[in-house]
């Protein structure tokens, strides 16, 4: 409710059919995708509730309960594969974040286009290749009399067992490595697009004021680059606890006396249909990543009573605060970055928010239908609009 007027879902649903009939109609495919092979088969889930058995099929078999889930949980190897899980994925987002951006800085300074051009391509080569083939490498690399081994031992060193127990913590290394060396190429053409289109004004202003390098980084580009390291890494934590299945199985196989560092929950899903034919464990492992991966992305999306939308550039730190709470949002754009102002909008069927940087003012207050308030230096106001508005 905001200036005596209640919008719920139909009505806003109503409006969109309205406004953009066309870009809905281009929707259905996607929506089709997405009904036909992710909610359709999550009747599949009931397996984790039965005894699964060839004859009686999905209905037929015995209904269990939560004894499957029991059975894992009182063996502890849901606890060891949860925790391989989330401590590859921290590595892969932690470190691999910070490689991305370091690298996505350093190709945006490189001024000559030929060179940066065949840096890009080398990069991005990586993520092109088969994970078969990479498997098939590495163990060409790592096995008893693999190249690796054979130097050592050609050294005068004895050999390394790789897929030993004793030295499976190798793996520790080896898998973020390759994951590294992987996606590291792909994921930094997304930070050099939004370093790409940051103002040169900034750097210039900068370079007049004797700023150096690192502190032109410091100030300017990570700030800005907050933004879209904070969307990517929300979307990087709903899957922290879905495991790269092909990075691991095809890395390491079947090895049973490296499962204590390299098996995780696909993994384990994987060994236990093929390997064990036992579907009712495999799923209901597969039940349990897929609720703790949803409570993960509702906790990072979702803090009760207190829904506000944070905006970051330059410096600065903007939020709408608790007069808006009940209002659907969503970033839609940054534009008119120029030295004497930055302006953000935020976009609802309904509203439009608009903060724009200005000299430090009182606090203002609400006013009919619009609202509008005082953050820092920084004036924030929301104004009814009757259309959408495009930016």
């Amino acid at each position: 409710m905001l200036g005596g007027k209640k919008f719920g879902f139909v009505s806003n649903l109503l409006y969109d059919l309205r406004k953009n009939p066309t870009l809905l109609i281009m929707m259905i495919p996607s929506v089709a995708f997405f009904i036909i092979f992710s909610y359709m088969p999550m009747v599949g889930v009931y397996y984790a509730f039965t005894k699964y058995n060839v004859r009686g099929g999905l209905f037929g078999s015995p209904f269990v309960g939560l004894k499957n889930f029991e059975f894992l949980f009182a063996s502890g190897k849901v606890w060891t594969l949860t925790a391989n899980t989330v401590l590859y994925n921290v590595i892969f987002i932690a470190f691999g974040t910070v490689l991305k951006v370091a690298f996505a800085i350093m190709l945006a300074e490189i001024s000559y286009k030929r060179f940066k051009k065949v840096c890009q391509t080398v990069m991005f080569l990586p993520h092109f290749i088969s994970m078969v083939l990479v498997g098939t490498i590495c163990y060409a690399l790592f096995k008893s009399n693999g190249f690796i081994n054979t130097l050592i031992v050609s050294m005068g060193g004895e050999t390394f067992n790789f897929y030993s127990k004793e030295h499976a913590w190798i793996w520790y290394i080896i898998i973020p490595l390759v994951n590294f060396w992987k996606s590291t190429g792909y994921g930094t053409v997304v930070y050099l697009s939004a370093i790409m289109g940051i103002s040169d004004d900034l750097y210039e202003a900068a370079d007049l004021d004797g700023a150096s390098f690192m502190q032109q980084v410091r100030h300017i580009t990570l700030p800005c680059l907050r933004p879209t390291i904070v969307i990517l890494f929300l979307m990087n934590l709903g899957g922290i606890v879905r495991g790269q299945f092909d990075l691991f199985y095809q890395l390491v196989g079947n090895q049973p006396l490296t499962y204590g560092t390299t098996d995780i929950i696909d993994t384990y899903v994987f060994r236990a249909v093929t390997e064990s034919f036992d579907v009712s464990r495999g799923t209901a492992i597969g039940l349990y990543q897929s609720i703790v991966g949803l409570l993960l992305v509702l906790g990072s999306v979702m803090r009760p009573g207190v829904t506000m939308a944070t905006l970051s550039c330059m410096g600065y730190d903007m939020k709408l605060p608790e007069k808006a709470e009940h209002i659907r949002y969503d970033i839609v754009s940054m534009f008119d970055r120029e030295a004497a102002q930055a302006s953000f909008v935020i976009r609802d069927t309904k509203y439009v928010y608009q903060a724009v940087k200005t000299e430090a003012k009182q606090p203002l207050s609400e006013s009919g239908e619009v609202l509008s308030w005082n953050v820092g230096d920084v004036d924030i106001q929301l104004s009814s609009s009757g259309a959408s508005t495009s930016v």
